[in-house]
């Protein structure tokens, strides 16, 4: 059988645009949290992107996994902030370089001294607007690092690396 130079030319032109689509870019994520506070809600998915959720309603609930057990020590409580972020579209996240973001956004919401892993925010947030959260832990005036996870993105043999990302939501267009 004889192969004509036009139909390796054809098979190089099938295969790359195969990768080039990302049809055939297999991904994988893994992600650590700090401190074993994890986000419930709002629910964290893969990738940078996406784990901007959009929530139901402009005052969230938000819920965490309650860690003080592991720390074995009474007395601790919760600090939640929420900071609105520089944001205002998908394009707007896919087109910043994350990974060297130095803010996660500016404060609009803080509250101490939570005895549970949830809180009720009391104010009603920007509609259509993207917002990083974060929790921490209170021991009296020692407060620990507010929560974070670092994300590691393999595509192929290529690993990416983010460091200090906040947990993240969208609250609904009203």
């Amino acid at each position: 059988m004889r192969i004509k130079i036009w139909h390796l030319a054809f098979l190089g032109l099938v295969i790359s645009s195969v990768f080039i689509s990302g049809c055939a870019m297999p991904r994988t994520y893994g992600r650590s949290f700090q401190s074993s506070i994890k986000p419930i809600y709002p629910e964290m998915n893969p990738g940078f992107v996406s784990r901007y959720q959009t929530i139901t309603n402009l005052s969230p609930e938000l819920k965490w996994k309650d860690n003080r057990k592991d720390l074995k020590k009474d007395g601790l409580t919760f600090d939640v902030c929420i900071f609105e972020t520089p944001y205002r579209s998908i394009e707007d996240i896919k087109k910043k370089n994350y990974q060297t973001q130095t803010s996660w956004g500016i404060p609009v919401y803080s509250t101490n001294n939570l005895a549970t892993n949830f809180h009720q925010v009391a104010i009603k947030l920007k509609p259509d607007t993207y917002y990083n959260w974060a929790v921490r832990i209170r021991d009296g005036e020692s407060v620990s690092e507010w929560s974070f996870f670092n994300q590691e993105i393999w595509i192929f043999s290529v690993e990416l690396i983010y460091n200090n990302i906040p947990f993240g939501f969208k609250t609904p267009a009203q």
